[in-house]
């Protein structure tokens, strides 16, 4: 089942690896166990093909990871999400326990999150004195400021006993591990106030940092800044810290904003400055040039957010990313082909397609989690086809709207029609980046009905100005 033969990886100068061989057959069960810098989480991360090995074989299911990643990793599961953890705890026997470890921070993050999607799956199996399932400990304590220290959280599917509290802390002084939260002792940190807590909720906002259950809409385990402290963050996070490591995303997340809110600009202020060609003021045309504006958000961030969407049931994010851009291309385009005969150039049967659009990314964000979660064992060609198959109807309302303001637009300014590409174009660029934004903070589902609802602003502008101009 797992194989590996004479693997060695290096790290520049670095030694992590060396000559590591090892065989797990099927229906084995095994644990690396070693020092901190060990290599066990290398190895771990060359079986799941996220280290590329400097020497040796690597082998799962029969297949070489390096060479043949996706048919070795298809029956593979390595996640932090709250269905996860249902999961896995919902297989696990009465005296099962399952086993995480990850580097221990001051104040705690991700150790304190894999408490809170605990509790979250506790809750599902009807378990309601959380406190008595986990136990926490700590090595190498002395380097919590930096990354020397590793939190090992054990969840257990029922109560912990006495006799097994009384056993770990036998384990605790053998290994000289700290025991971090142990059920029924009172250790003055936030694990033992999280399993304490009355309102789980007031804890997770009051907390420094987000530790929320993470779940498939919001699947950004190690993501950890608040939304309250976004901007302290930016400014003052120095670049060697750990959570910059960590969050590092932010600041590049910002900074492509920045960049895409600039070129905006340019768009905006260059042609006026060095063409002197200026945004029309023609009655109307204005206000309607936010049609472009809206359609060209909307398309981005649904686009975007479906990507994210469906990479749980494609398995992995360059067949979403192919599948996803492919499905709505193609489909946009037929129905940008077809926008003429359909809509025929009515105002009426724009606003009736603007809102066809809304109900059906509505209704497929609300449908793609279900199919996702009942295609997970399809075939790989199975899943490309239902995907393409779902994608269509949404990207083909989605493909008539654009040409058909087009059309509106150079029948009452033709001049401005440049400025309604150029609108979309800087507008899809600045979508992109909010999409991000947006899921992080809101979820998957939420970011695709935001991008519906940048439709309905477009039917909004319709209406708007087809009173004003009647």
């Amino acid at each position: 089942m797992i194989s590996l033969t004479h693997v060695q990886k290096r790290f520049g100068d670095r030694l992590a690896v060396d000559d590591l061989s090892l065989h797990v057959p099927p229906g084995e069960i095994y644990g690396l166990l070693g020092h901190n810098g060990a290599g066990k989480s290398t190895a771990i991360g060359m079986m799941l093909g996220q280290v590329w090995p400097t020497a040796g074989d690597v082998k799962v299911c029969g297949h070489e990871v390096s060479i043949h990643r996706r048919k070795a990793l298809e029956k593979v599961g390595a996640i932090f999400e709250s269905p996860a953890f249902y999961d896995y705890l919902s297989h696990l026997t009465p005296d099962g326990v399952l086993a995480f470890t990850r580097w221990g921070f001051d104040p705690p993050r991700e150790s304190l999150r894999l408490l809170s999607l605990a509790k979250n799956a506790l809750n599902r199996l009807g378990e309601s004195d959380h406190s008595k399932h986990v136990m926490v400990v700590r090595e190498n304590e002395s380097q919590i400021s930096g990354w020397g220290a590793r939190d090992t959280v054990l969840i257990s599917r029922k109560p912990f006993t006495a006799t097994d509290i009384g056993r770990a802390r036998a384990a605790l002084r053998e290994s000289r591990m700290q025991a971090v939260y142990l059920p029924e002792e009172n250790i003055p940190n936030p694990f033992t106030q999280l399993m304490h807590a009355a309102d789980p909720e007031a804890f997770y906002r009051g907390y420094q940092y987000d530790i929320s259950p993470v779940s498939d809409d919001r699947p950004f385990f190690f993501y950890s800044v608040q939304p309250r402290d976004l901007w302290n963050f930016i400014t003052t996070t120095q670049n060697a810290s750990a959570d910059y490591k960590i969050n590092r995303a932010v600041p590049l997340l910002f900074g492509l904003m920045g960049v895409s809110i600039a070129a905006t600009a340019l768009i905006l202020l260059l042609p006026p400055l060095v063409l002197g060609s200026r945004l029309p003021r023609e009655k109307g045309i204005l206000r309607f040039l936010w049609y472009f504006v809206f359609i060209g958000t909307g398309y981005i961030l649904i686009q975007v957010a479906l990507i994210q969407k469906f990479v749980l049931l494609l398995g992995h994010p360059t067949y979403a990313l192919t599948v996803i851009i492919f499905s709505m291309l193609v489909s946009s385009g037929m129905g940008s082909f077809m926008s003429r005969k359909i809509l025929k150039g009515s105002d009426r049967s724009l606003i009736k397609a603007l809102l066809a659009v809304f109900v059906l990314v509505t209704l497929l964000a609300f449908v793609a989690p279900i199919v996702s979660e009942a295609g997970i064992a399809w075939p790989l060609w199975a899943k490309f086809i239902v995907t393409g198959l779902l994608i269509a109807p949404v990207g083909f309302a989605m493909g008539m709207p654009f040409p058909t303001g087009l059309t509106r637009l150079e029948q009452r300014h033709k001049p401005s029609v440049r400025w309604a590409w150029a609108l979309n174009a800087a507008s899809s660029v600045l979508g992109s980046a909010s999409a991000i934004f947006l899921a992080i903070y809101l979820g998957l589902r939420e970011t695709l009905l935001i991008g519906g609802c940048m439709y309905l602003l477009a039917l909004i502008v319709i209406r708007f100005t087809r009173q004003t101009e009647s």
